[in-house]
């Protein structure tokens, strides 16, 4: 109950944090970040990036370990879920976010000194591959 007695707390700290990524990093072209609808507001329980360029992504995710920047891929489509394979059709939509999908660091427990310090090793890697 605690957790949950502090829920708007707790989304404004992730829509900061969301936001400290976006205006460090909205600006590089191979950077996708998820489209917000007019009439709906995110809680932004995760914050994740799109990296258009493949090679990109994989020097970039070497740099994020090498930096001990936790990172975790996007969650797989779920029409490759074994369960659920009978079910499934073609998702191309869903492969391509999977296989471009980067979720940044944003708990609840980071400070903002941390993301933004996150957001600018992401810069710094991109800058440095020219």
């Amino acid at each position: 109950m605690a957790q949950l007695e502090n829920i708007k707390n707790f989304i404004e700290i992730k829509r900061k944090y969301s936001k400290i990524y976006k205006n460090k990093l909205e600006k590089y072209s191979i950077i996708e970040f998820q489209k917000e609808y007019k009439d709906a507001a995110s809680i932004h329980w995760l914050t994740c990036i799109g990296i258009k360029d493949d090679k990109m992504r994989g020097k970039l995710l070497i740099n994020l370990q090498k930096e001990e920047i936790p990172y975790r891929k996007l969650f797989m489509p779920l029409c490759e879920m074994p369960y659920l394979k009978k079910y499934s059709k073609k998702c191309p939509v869903a492969y391509d976010v999977y296989k471009k999908g980067i979720c940044l660091p944003g708990s609840t427990l980071n400070t903002e000194d941390q993301i933004t310090d996150v957001a600018a090793k992401i810069e710094s890697a991109i800058n440095n591959e020219g």
